[in-house]
């Protein structure tokens, strides 16, 4: 597997340079384009390209989260499903299967992550 160098351009700098000083994992859509100036195209392809070069990874639909420059020019992501799944929703929990499995106490291997939410 080929990673790809987390270059930035100006536009995505901004992006990550803002989420970075206010200490934040979490962004939506709608903020970065108010960031960006209110172009939702150009927001759009900022978007996908901070995706493809591996700053942000989508949560859910319009709601991404930031790979922080911590974890180096060629970070990986988030690769638990527990920790990206608790960030869909703030009022969920998660099955009794699901978090003995994550922490290993389960010699059951899931394909499927149980989440209930009140959305």
């Amino acid at each position: 597997m080929k990673l790809l160098t987390r270059s930035l351009s100006a536009q995505e700098s901004k992006v990550v340079l803002a989420l970075t000083e206010q200490r934040r994992r979490e962004t939506t859509r709608a903020e970065i384009v108010n960031l960006l100036g209110g172009s939702v195209k150009a927001a759009d392809h900022v978007i996908e390209s901070l995706r493809r070069k591996g700053w942000l990874e989508r949560a859910t639909w319009g709601e991404y989260l930031l790979v922080p420059p911590e974890q180096g020019p060629d970070a990986l992501g988030e690769s638990s499903l527990f920790v990206l799944a608790s960030r869909i929703s703030y009022l969920n929990f998660f099955g009794f299967i699901t978090a003995a499995t994550q922490f290993g106490f389960s010699t059951t291997l899931l394909y499927v992550l149980i989440a209930v939410s009140s959305y």
